[in-house]
């Protein structure tokens, strides 16, 4: 059955977005997708009216009005599979390879992470990014079974750590930034990782050839993650943000990660209100890119695009 309502270009891309994130918060969406956030909003009307989207309430440590982190329950949303059905492939960023992704199995002891996965891709979205979600890399790259065992065909971004399967290991997102470099991004939230595990995984992505960036939240992660790099044959250089370590040849940054805050009906969604507007990770990029879009109630204002969407038949879900 076709969708009830006449879906917008935003109503499109939010639903491609919740297929692709997992689990996302409405601030998120905003950040993402240039929208207002109440285009976001009528959005998730139409869309939850056809069943193609879903909220989701899960248990998430959020900062109060005051600052103060605390347990909380919040709304998050995710694509149903009759949404993730009527849509077209996409391209994978990094590659050239499309993916048909289907409706997001999202554990909910894993929505703190999923969620803040979700939030660093906005962030690095407004910085003029191009983002692949986890999803994306794993339904791409996950192995073949060749002669009875497991292979890894496609690596765009996935890396062999070690010895064996232990290192088939996606990035939480891959990055490819205005130039064209492609980077690694890891949320490290809570971690029993040691400083030899994380020498392991930087040197694995380091001889891939890609970048690196590390949000990490507690300081003993932190602590072993920098004498992991340091093991690894690498050298910190000067910082080039407070709060950023940076080796000398610029390819590895480590960084803070803080959740977010709670939200307050679509007045609190706004990107601004919410994070910070400077690149993460002291990039030097443009923090508003022209290839972000401009929604007004649900029309396509970017001129270069058509005023309404679909301007094709959507497949049936």
């Amino acid at each position: 059955m076709a969708p009830r309502h006449q879906l917008t270009r935003l109503d499109i891309e939010l639903l491609r977005l919740l297929t692709r994130a997992g689990y996302i918060r409405p601030d998120a969406c905003v950040g993402h997708l240039g929208a207002s956030p109440w285009g976001i909003r009528k959005s998730f009307r139409r869309l939850q009216d056809d069943r193609l989207v879903r909220a989701v309430p899960v248990a998430l440590d959020l900062h109060d009005s005051h600052g103060v982190l605390r347990a909380t329950v919040a709304t998050v949303w995710t694509a149903t599979g009759r949404g993730a059905r009527i849509l077209d492939p996409h391209v994978v960023p990094g590659t050239d390879a499309h993916v048909q992704l289907g409706a997001p199995k999202v554990s909910r002891s894993m929505a703190q992470h999923t969620v803040g996965a979700s939030a660093l891709a906005a962030a690095y979205r407004r910085a003029g990014f191009q983002v692949a979600f986890e999803r994306d890399i794993r339904t791409l790259e996950q192995p073949s079974a060749i002669g009875g065992r497991p292979v890894q065909t496609v690596s765009a971004w996935t890396v062999q750590v070690g010895i064996g399967m232990r290192g088939v290991r996606p990035p939480d997102l891959g990055l490819v930034d205005p130039a064209g470099t492609r980077w690694a991004c890891e949320l490290e939230r809570t971690t029993n990782r040691k400083a030899a595990d994380y020498r392991d995984i930087v040197m694995a992505w380091h001889a891939a050839g890609l970048g690196q960036v590390w949000h990490v939240q507690r300081e003993k992660a932190w602590r072993e993650l920098i004498a992991g790099v340091q093991a690894a044959g690498l050298q910190w250089g000067p910082s080039p943000a407070p709060g950023v370590n940076m080796t000398v040849d610029g390819r590895v940054r480590v960084t803070g990660w803080a959740p977010g805050r709670i939200l307050a009906g679509p007045a609190s969604w706004a990107w601004e209100q919410n994070s910070t507007t400077r690149p993460p990770a002291g990039f030097r990029t443009p923090t508003e890119p022209f290839v972000l879009d401009s929604w007004r109630q649900g029309t396509v204002v970017d001129p270069h695009a058509p005023l309404w969407e679909p301007n094709r038949e959507l497949r049936a879900a």
